[in-house]
């Protein structure tokens, strides 16, 4: 039964750090742009998909190097991960 429970927890922790990196990507863009995202407006992989459209999917796109440097830095603050350029 501990090797089941043990295989589960991978599953919290991996829900866990997703929802962290919305977190971050919500108050980024938030921040920068005034737009609210939603979670199913961001998806979660190896990198961040931020799906929008019309004026606010333009607005995310004219603030894109600033919202990734911010990503950059609060992923960097939170999961000890450098880079992060290019990760929406």
């Amino acid at each position: 039964m501990d090797q089941i429970s043990l295989y589960l927890e991978k599953f919290k922790t991996i829900g866990s750090k997703r929802e962290k990196v919305f977190k971050i990507v919500h108050d980024a863009v938030k921040s920068e742009t005034g737009i609210e995202l939603t979670k199913e407006e961001v998806r979660v992989d190896n990198s961040i998909k931020i799906s929008k459209s019309g004026s606010e999917k333009a607005e995310i796109f004219l603030n894109k190097k600033k919202i990734e440097e911010r990503i950059s830095r609060d992923l960097e603050r939170e999961f000890n991960i450098t880079g992060g350029k290019g990760i929406i």
